[in-house]
């Protein structure tokens, strides 16, 4: 009767152990065994014991975007310094999109810090955080390809010497093709240019504030009668605040991979190899705000340029105190004016999730922009605008 029954029960034997194989079993170290006597607080009770920090912490989770960086060479205990848009949280964690390694100037606000807020008084930390573009400091706990995970509790050192590793392999590579911009503008087949090495020359048309993947720079060029080109190369810089060095209409010299051709050339991993003359006007908000409300029109054409066809307005730096802040599809800033009339800068791409605390209210910063007639009685009005945390 055994040997009827045998094949059947190999038969389920082989199915169990199929199952187990499927399954992916998480093994945790078994809990330590409770001290029978534990020391007390002092003056509490014996059973009155506090864990530990970490154990209260919130972690927080950085992913890359699919083109974005990646976490080779961090390991669990590294401290570093990681940027990208915050998400809020999402079951146990704070989750940031858009990641990367973080390797500028800005002000960076420690991960237990973070954590805290969200653990302390959630809905503050998702109106004060969420949506927001900024930097985070802290130790690595856990990092897979696309995912790094920082601690909520442990503070970063040694991050004195932190640079970007990739910069000075991109200094030191060989260009295979110097172009102008309008040359990958124009360019109708990417064969000659995709995957190689390209010197890029243009005027500086627009800025773009990344999170993880850096800040990008829009070239523009002109053709040889003079006539602006239709597009733009974008230039995705290793550099995270190309602003603090270059303005619009600055003749610029770039250096990177090259990703496509045509209206929207693409130029990735770039560093800057040479800058031209700044174009940019020093103003106050004050001076600008007083020019424009004695000659409108005159201060109109003072601050507009033709290029070929078409009138471009001037790059401006503006210094000044923000009076307020407008966060909405069309982000702006408002720098405290004279005479009635207020300083009104719309922010390029990515400044509407600029952490406010960074430039709050009461600020004294510099917005490059350009100049627009776009304005009222009461209020200029300029365009593009990024902000310097620092004077020209």
């Amino acid at each position: 009767m055994l040997s009827s029954r045998l094949p059947a029960l190999v038969a389920a034997l082989a199915a169990f152990a199929f199952v187990i194989g499927c399954v992916k079993v998480e093994v945790k170290d078994p809990p330590k065994p409770q001290d029978p006597n534990p020391t007390p607080a002092p003056g509490g009770n014996p059973l009155d014991i506090k864990p530990k920090e970490e154990d209260k912490s919130t972690p927080i989770e950085f992913r890359t975007a699919a083109n974005g960086a990646d976490w080779s060479g961090v390991k669990p205990g590294d401290s570093v310094r990681v940027i990208g848009k915050c998400e809020g949280t999402k079951g146990n964690r704070i989750e940031f999109e858009s990641a990367g390694r973080y390797y500028g100037s800005r002000p960076v606000v420690p991960a237990s810090e973070v954590s805290s807020a969200f653990k302390t008084d959630p809905t503050a930390a998702h109106t004060k955080y969420k949506g927001r573009i900024f930097a985070v400091e802290g130790v690595c706990a856990k990092v897979t390809d696309r995912e790094l995970h920082l601690s909520g509790s442990k503070p970063a050192t040694d991050l004195g010497k932190w640079v970007d590793p990739r910069l000075s392999a991109a200094k030191r590579a060989k260009t295979d093709i110097t172009v102008a911009a309008r040359d990958l503008i124009t360019a109708k087949k990417d064969t000659e240019y995709k995957g190689k090495m390209v010197e890029v020359t243009g005027k500086v048309q627009h800025f773009e504030m990344g999170p993880g993947s850096g800040a990008a720079v829009s070239l523009g060029d002109v053709d040889t009668s003079g006539k602006l080109v239709s597009g733009v190369v974008h230039a995705r810089l290793l550099e995270f605040e190309p602003w603090n060095r270059l303005t619009y209409d600055q003749t610029v010299t770039i250096r990177g991979k090259c990703l496509s051709v045509g209206g929207y050339a693409e130029v990735t991993d770039c560093v800057i190899l040479n800058e031209g003359p700044s174009p940019v006007i020093a103003i106050t908000a004050e001076e600008l705000a007083k020019e424009y409300k004695q000659d409108k029109k005159g201060t109109d054409a003072k601050y507009y340029t033709r290029v070929g066809n078409v009138l471009i307005g001037k790059s401006l730096a503006i210094s000044g105190e923000i009076v307020s802040w407008q966060d909405s599809k069309t982000p702006q800033v408002t720098l405290k004016g004279a005479d009635g009339v207020k300083v009104q800068c719309y922010l390029a791409p990515g400044f509407s999730g600029f952490l406010l605390s960074e430039a709050p209210v009461g600020a004294k910063v510099t917005v490059i922009a350009q100049y627009t007639n776009q304005g009222n009685n009461e209020t200029v009005q300029v365009n593009h605008g990024v902000i310097r945390m620092t004077p020209p």
